[in-house]
């Protein structure tokens, strides 16, 4: 079983860096074709730093994401804190890029029906799904404790 949930950890992270690089699509398409004052909303005030710091978060999570796949392709036991890592820095990431982009893109990010709109709808239970960011992190914690213990000088 928990071979299965290392692997299944592992979709859900990648399902997430998915959503995310999405959502910074839709946020870039939105900020290079909307001009205000006669620039680009991609080069005023926080937005470049905003969809910076989106591509940065994403590529971070990716690369989580392919270390704890080789790891479970391996040993799904032997790396399931890399799966459980993978998965919680993805989902997050996910749902601040997601949140970013909406903020990117102002009113049109709360258009009922759009792209954006549905993504932050999906980027949400991907934080649940596979075990929530709280119980993983908890169990990450023990096991860092424990770990370190077992490290220690006696």
């Amino acid at each position: 079983m928990l071979q299965t949930l290392a692997t299944f950890r592992v979709s859900v992270a990648g399902a997430s860096v998915g959503l995310a690089e999405a959502a910074l699509r839709e946020a870039l398409g939105h900020a290079t074709e909307r001009e205000l004052f006669g620039k680009p909303l991609a080069r005023l005030g926080g937005v470049p730093a905003s969809l910076a710091t989106c591509w940065m978060e994403i590529e971070m999570a990716r690369a989580m994401t392919y270390r704890a796949a080789a790891a479970a392709a391996r040993d799904p036991l032997a790396g399931m804190h890399l799966s459980s890592i993978a998965k919680v820095g993805a989902t997050e990431a996910c749902g601040r890029v997601v949140d970013r982009a909406v903020q990117v893109m102002g009113r049109f990010g709360l258009v009922r029906g759009s792209n954006i709109e549905r993504f932050y709808r999906e980027a949400r239970p991907m934080r649940i799904y596979e075990g929530s960011t709280e119980v993983i992190l908890d169990s990450l914690a023990k096991k860092l404790v424990k770990d370190h213990g077992a490290e220690a000088p006696r």
